[in-house]
């Protein structure tokens, strides 16, 4: 948020007796500002378009696990907060994962870290459509191995995709059955109990998340505001979605019960990602993608964050179309100080009073937690007070 800087309220000249009287005036008085909201481009945590860097993920092949080049994500997070990072698992379909990968992913953690990204990963098997992925056993013990890493790095972690099922990671076109009903339950219960208790999971369309909590295709299913930011499961599980505005259902994203309802889905996501994130990424160009309504859906479905390389023909569409900048303004959170009122003066142990009215102008609520911290900067030493 930006602050109009405003003159220091001075007191006026006055003869030394009357100085005790103004002082302890000063001490009972309180003083208002209003602020002016800033139109500026800036990046934050968890929210905005996010870059990709994969490994593993060749199709037809199995390549040698790449690691970050920490110069590249320094230069990434120049423009961006967030880094979506594939991480292939192809050579590890019948097996344990060796610890000299583990240590690899560790790593990559660190580097995430070090350059200042948060991480959005996605672990699969497969990087195409009729490539396997591993029978289920292996994939909960890669889960289970995968535990340890993942609470260690829960700080560079913004929100994890349940991955693992099928092509690219996306719940669908499993090999090995992993995409029936029962079990994508198993393994989103075992990534939520993987992962720290404050992360949350993004799995591909909404149908997943309804079957899997037996919820029924409508808002009602959404997340009750009772039920929101308080570490049950259904509260943890959000949505995303790889095929935004390629056509009037998105690829089939909006499929249930063997039929499309657009508008059910979309007036349940509407609701349900008030508490959970919704971002991903556009996979082909069509009318659905033009400013106007991409837009507007991002806003109605409350977008957090979108991958800004792929499709390249729609994104170049969002610049030449001239929404690209609000994109960038709103998606996720966005907030602003409106006003805030204040006691001029404290005497030594007394109570100092701080109210503000803040406004989020974004597209959606943050989902992690966060603290608050209040700072006071004394004006004639610069010292900042926490």
């Amino acid at each position: 948020m930006n602050i109009v800087k405003r003159t220091p309220f001075l007191f006026p000249v006055s003869p030394l007796l009357l100085f005790p009287l103004l002082l302890q005036f000063a001490f009972c008085q309180t003083r208002t500002v209003v602020h002016t909201p800033s139109d500026e481009i800036f990046v934050n945590p968890e929210r905005g378009f996010y870059q990709v860097e994969e490994t593993g993920m060749t199709r037809g092949q199995i390549t040698p696990y790449q690691k970050l080049d920490s110069e590249r994500l320094r230069a990434i997070r120049q423009s961006h907060s967030l880094l979506f990072r594939y991480f292939g698992l192809k050579q590890w379909r019948a097996v344990e994962l060796p610890d000299s990968v583990l240590q690899n992913i560790n790593s990559d953690f660190a580097a995430i870290r070090s350059a200042g990204l948060k991480c959005i990963p996605r672990f699969t098997y497969s990087a195409n459509i009729g490539e396997p992925d591993a029978p289920l056993s292996i994939i909960l013990r890669h889960i289970d191995q995968l535990k340890p890493i993942l609470r260690a790095n829960k700080d560079v972690l913004a929100v994890m995709q349940a991955g693992f099922i099928g092509a690219w990671g996306e719940w669908h076109s499993s090999t090995n059955g992993n995409d029936s009903p029962q079990n994508m339950r198993t393994i989103l219960n075992k990534v939520l109990e993987a992962l720290p208790s404050e992360r949350m999971v993004q799995v591909r369309a909404p149908r997943y998340k309804q079957q899997i909590f037996t919820l029924p295709f409508d808002s009602t299913a959404a997340i009750a505001p009772a039920q929101a930011f308080t570490g049950i499961p259904i509260a943890r599980v959000g949505h995303h979605n790889d095929c935004f505005l390629a056509d009037a259902n998105d690829m089939g994203t909006y499929w249930r019960d063997n039929r499309i309802d657009t508008a059910l889905a979309k007036a349940y996501l509407r609701l349900d990602n008030r508490f959970v994130p919704m971002g991903g990424e556009t996979c082909q160009p069509s009318v659905f993608a033009l400013c106007p309504n991409a837009v507007r859906e991002m806003a109605r479905l409350r977008w957090s964050f979108l991958n800004d390389g792929y499709d390249e023909e729609v994104i170049s569409g969002f610049i030449t179309g001239g929404c690209m900048d609000e994109m960038k303004r709103k998606l996720g959170y966005r907030f602003a100080l409106l006003n805030s009122e204040f006691t001029i003066a404290v005497k030594r142990s007394g109570k100092f009073n701080f109210r503000m009215k803040l406004t989020n102008s974004g597209w959606a609520s943050p989902f992690n937690p966060r603290d608050v911290e209040l700072m006071v900067r004394n004006n004639r030493d610069g010292k900042v007070y926490v």
